[in-house]
């Protein structure tokens, strides 16, 4: 019944139609409030008035519905948000977009751990954003925009890990800005004390950093340890101690940002999924079929090892190097020196840097190994890497690569 010139009140005997399912009243002309009747509906997954004339406040009852999965309500002049959202345990949307609603954001919405699209802009809410907010591990769309809410984003939104669009335009806050990639391109203007996505926040993503010659020198040896060993402990993190684990299908150079001391953060979540360790590698991904197996992450990390090593993509080394599984691999491997291939607008590392960086060069290639059960886990590669790294053997300008690609030997435990 969307879509026509229906006129007066929403019926509050709708309420006695046990058995129904959906309600579409939407873009009429209808008024008055929302009958609180509407809340004996048990089976009601999708409830659409947006654009109409209705007005008051949202009936309570509504935040009994455990069925619901779509609640949209913009462009009304409705009032006072709902404050009982607790049993809504299955909404993914919630649009209550253009109404006027006032006072500040109820803490319950941060309890709705399957919502993934919350639109509450252009409405008159205050106050500070409440740290429930960021429970919300699967919201994707997020919009704030054109309220009054002041005081600094809370920390706990960085882990929003699915966001793939955020407007927080046209308010009052102040502070920084999460370190999460989709508040990185935020819209977040007319927010005067708010460090926004024209502003520098922290050194940047990986990728612009080592396709820059002044700022890749600045990320010195040292540093790019550091980063690595940032990075493998955050994945081994999500794979090993999340439960369900978490499987970034992104990471590389360009959803890596750096914050002012160098440390890593990893952003754009936005394809990122849970996994039941007890089910198939194969799981859903926006609609297409991702691989969500060990060999994904293993790619991801040597790709971009290597990138920080090299200070470029190493698709052409990759590509050129033997698998472990062939009997023999190229003469022209025995002969190439790795300090060839390392970022030459660094000196070469010294002493315990450059133990260090040969360690990471050894771990990546051994990601490479052909034989699933010959590659070390996540938790190995964070321990190696977190553990103080054997003086070299041999100087480091006679260090080749078939002596990096040798596989080491990794502490004999189950393989992810």
């Amino acid at each position: 019944m969307s879509n026509n010139k229906i006129t007066g009140r929403i019926p509050s005997g709708l309420g006695n139609a046990a058995k129904l399912r959906e309600i579409d009243l939407s873009r009429n002309l209808m008024v008055g409030e929302i009958p609180k009747e509407l809340g004996k509906l048990k089976l009601l997954f999708n409830l659409k008035l947006n654009n109409n004339n209705l007005s008051g406040k949202v009936p309570t009852e509504l935040g009994m519905l455990s069925e619901l999965q779509e609640v949209d309500l913009s462009t009304n002049k409705l009032s006072g948000p709902p404050e009982q959202l607790e049993q809504c345990s299955k909404l993914l949307k919630l649009n209550l977009r253009n109404n006027r609603f006032s006072g500040n954001v109820p803490l319950q919405i941060g309890n709705l751990q399957s919502l993934e699209n919350l639109d509450i802009s252009e409405n008159v809410l205050t106050g500070q954003l409440p740290l429930e907010l960021g429970h919300l591990s699967k919201l994707e769309i997020f919009n704030i925009s054109h309220n009054n809410f002041s005081g600094s984003i809370p920390p706990t939104f960085k882990e929003m890990i699915s966001l793939t669009s955020v407007d927080m335009s046209y308010n009052q806050l102040e502070g920084s800005l999460p370190a999460n990639k989709a508040f990185f391109e935020a819209s977040v203007g007319n927010n005067k004390g708010l460090c926004g996505n024209n502003s520098i926040h922290g050194k940047g993503s990986l990728e612009k950093i080592l396709s820059d010659d002044g700022k890749a020198m600045e990320l010195e040896w040292g540093k790019r340890v550091k980063v690595v060993t940032g990075l493998a402990n955050a994945i081994s993190y999500m794979h090993h101690e999340c439960c369900p684990c978490i499987v970034h299908r992104d990471i590389s150079s360009k959803n890596v940002l750096l914050d002012e001391e160098y440390e890593a953060h990893l952003s754009d979540f936005g394809s990122a999924r849970t996994v039941d360790p007890y089910s198939s590698n194969w799981t859903s991904f926006a609609g297409t079929f991702g691989y969500a197996a060990p060999e994904v992450r293993h790619v991801q990390l040597r790709v971009l090892t290597l990138e920080v090593i090299m200070g470029n993509h190493p698709r052409d080394l990759i590509s050129s190097l033997p698998l472990r599984s062939s009997s023999s691999s190229p003469a022209v491997h025995h002969q190439i020196l790795f300090r060839n291939v390392m970022d030459q607008r660094l000196s070469p590392p010294r002493n315990q840097i450059a133990n260090q960086v040969v360690s990471i060069a050894n771990t990546a290639f051994a990601c490479l190994q052909a034989n699933p059960q010959s590659r070390p886990t996540m938790k190995q590669v964070s321990d190696k890497l977190a553990a103080s790294s054997p003086s070299l053997s041999v100087p480091l300008d006679l260090i080749t690569l078939q002596q990096l690609f040798d596989p080491p030997t990794w502490t004999s435990c189950s393989h992810s």
